[in-house]
């Protein structure tokens, strides 16, 4: 059943080819449109633009856990350089997801002083984001 209300943010995760992206804390996708400028000396000092390129990006932080093998996963995709489906998405049934192609654009590893070893995980679309229903 699709979840009602205000959304809460811990129903949401990115999951890498079907699997969910364990001990995540946070995640964001995003959709940019690039517009052209096509304002001449003609515009009477108004600027113009028209459609132009689009682009995604979904992103994901966590904490790097012992007991599963997460970083180590994303690890292997960017040195494979490999393209995997990228979903943004809840568990339940009837809710939206945003689902597409990419590859791991960045993956980073921070380990503070006294601090929990966390990572950011950064994946770059290929293609087109597309808006669905999960069954």
């Amino acid at each position: 059943m699709a979840t009602s209300g205000v959304i809460n943010g811990k129903l949401l995760g990115v999951y890498i080819d079907g699997t969910l992206i364990a001990s995540a804390k946070s995640c964001k996708f995003s959709v940019t449109h690039e517009v052209r400028d096509t304002f001449t000396k003609d515009d009477n000092g108004w600027k113009t633009n028209a459609e132009g390129a689009r682009s995604w990006k979904v992103d994901t932080d966590g904490l790097v856990n012992g007991s599963n093998t997460t970083f180590s996963t994303l690890f292997a995709l960017v040195t494979n350089r490999t393209e995997v489906t990228v979903s943004f998405q809840s568990s339940a049934s009837g809710d939206k997801h945003y689902r597409g192609r990419g590859y791991i654009g960045s993956l980073e590893q921070n380990a503070d002083n006294e601090t929990s070893v966390s990572f950011t995980a950064s994946f770059e679309g290929d293609g087109a984001l597309t808006e669905g229903t999960l069954t």
